[in-house]
């Protein structure tokens, strides 16, 4: 989907600028935290592509997958999104680093939250029955 390629297009990108500058190690520690969810959402493609998306297993892990979701995608990195905007000026002030690739790094961290709001939102959206499974299901 275009969402998860976005996704991974603009973390490779932001890692890369921020690697060659050597900037924003501590974003990037709380970044790469989001990635605690993606082990239930491997563990959630597994179960269904084996036939055990309507157990046990299954529910837990979707329980499991929507609190680290929201834990580290949207409690942890809304709090170091707002910290990184309250020090833009010490980032974007910076003489080492060219003012495109600072501005080019926020705002790409930003539209990263912002993604990952969507996708809680669909999350959310599945459990609550609004989702595509259920659409499929109703049809």
């Amino acid at each position: 989907k275009w969402d998860t390629v976005a996704h991974h297009l603009a973390f490779i990108a932001c890692s890369v600028l921020a690697c060659s500058y050597r900037m924003l190690p501590f974003a990037f520690c709380w970044l790469i935290t989001g990635e605690a969810s993606t082990p239930f959402l491997n563990l959630r493609w597994f179960l269904i592509n084996t036939g055990n998306g309507d157990t046990a297993a299954m529910n837990i892990t979707n329980i499991t997958f929507a609190l680290s979701f929201f834990a580290a995608r949207v409690l942890l990195y809304g709090i170091g999104l707002v910290d990184l905007l309250i020090h833009r000026e010490i980032i974007l002030s910076s003489p080492q680093i060219p003012l495109l690739v600072s501005q080019s790094l926020l705002v790409l961290i930003v539209a990263g939250y912002l993604l990952n709001l969507m996708w809680m939102w669909n999350i959310v959206n599945m459990a609550m029955g609004k989702g595509r499974n259920n659409k499929k299901k109703a049809s």
